[in-house]
């Protein structure tokens, strides 16, 4: 199998084959006493992350609490998708090495296996850096610019993540910096599985929420209320990324959704002329202003508008007037 820390492979499995997965034991079946927390490493929506060590082996792990803050909510509906995608991907024969690995979910006492009142903890691979934390320290210079083989190695593997999962109909719906986690040898994971879903591309009536993906990795579908979308979303989100670490800066830095889209049609082109540019943010005003009412149909407009070198929301490929992104 793969060592946690460098994923080469340091051993083969009991029937004489070599995989790269650590068997995931049942959840809640051990406590959290096997592990010792460290510090603080991050706060996410529906917990808090420790930097930890398995006792007995001294590996490092990442634990991901999850707070039930009211009884009646129960457990987070972040924390459920998570685990539910975890379930998918522990079916398959093997990880892929670009996806954080979750090694066991456990209970913070014995008691609290069967008490649905306490928190629980995930146990997640430990990858020391974020892509975040890294172009930070650029933007300081503390250390040089990712260099144009920097920027290709880790788009490919950040690629190959996304075909692993789109493949499997899985689409993450939050690929942003923070969530691309770098080791110190070089190899991107991909983390924070709480708004990925499975979508079924064959399911008509499935609707879709629209407000996922952080705002400057949102796709313009979506601020115009697509309910219908599939793997498009996070490819546009990685075009993103790949802007980011090539000019050291977001392509799309603005505060509120109104601001969005009159900025991506000001960086990427213009609509065809069956329907304007001026049409769609007038269009969009009108949104603004009765948002949930004008939803509906300006979805339907902007699906069926044709585009000389626009968006096409059904297809993965964008070109633009200004380039390809």
């Amino acid at each position: 199998m793969y060592s946690s820390r460098d994923g080469r492979r340091s051993g083969s499995s009991r029937y004489g084959k070599r995989d790269n997965v650590r068997r995931r034991r049942p959840y809640m079946t051990r406590t959290k006493d096997l592990y010792k927390e460290i510090k603080k490493i991050g706060e996410g929506t529906y917990g808090e992350v420790y930097y930890g060590i398995r006792k007995t082996t001294g590996e490092m792990v990442a634990l991901k609490k999850v707070r039930q803050h009211k009884r009646a909510e129960g457990i987070p509906s972040s924390a459920i998708r998570e685990l539910k995608i975890y379930n998918i991907l522990s079916a398959e024969s093997s990880y892929h090495r670009n996806i954080v690995r979750l090694y066991e979910v456990v209970a913070d006492t014995k008691d609290a296996m069967l008490n649905m009142d306490t928190t629980f903890s995930m146990v997640f691979e430990y990858v020391s850096d974020d892509l975040t934390g890294i172009m930070d320290l650029m933007k300081n210079g503390d250390i040089h610019p990712f260099t144009l083989n920097h920027v290709r190695t880790l788009m490919e593997q950040l690629l190959s993540a996304l075909a692993f999962l789109h493949k499997r109909n899985i689409v993450h719906r939050d690929i942003k910096c923070s969530n691309l986690l770098i080791s110190r040898r070089g190899i991107l994971k991909l983390a924070d599985f709480g708004l990925a879903l499975q979508i079924d591309p064959k399911n008509k009536r499935q609707k879709l929420h629209c407000k996922v993906i952080t705002l400057w990795y949102r796709p313009p579908e979506l601020f115009l209320g697509t309910p219908k979308y599939h793997s498009e979303v996070d490819m546009w989100s990685a075009g993103c990324i790949l802007a980011e670490m090539l000019c050291c800066r977001p392509l799309f830095a603005k505060k509120t959704d109104d601001e969005m889209l009159p900025r991506i049609f000001q960086v990427c082109g213009t609509l065809s002329s069956s329907q304007s540019s001026n049409q769609v943010i007038k269009n969009f005003e009108i949104k603004k202003k009765n948002r949930y009412a004008e939803r509906g149909h300006l979805a339907r407009a902007y699906e069926t508008t044709k585009m000389e070198n626009g968006f096409d929301s059904q297809t993965e490929s964008r070109n633009y007037p200004n380039g390809n992104i």
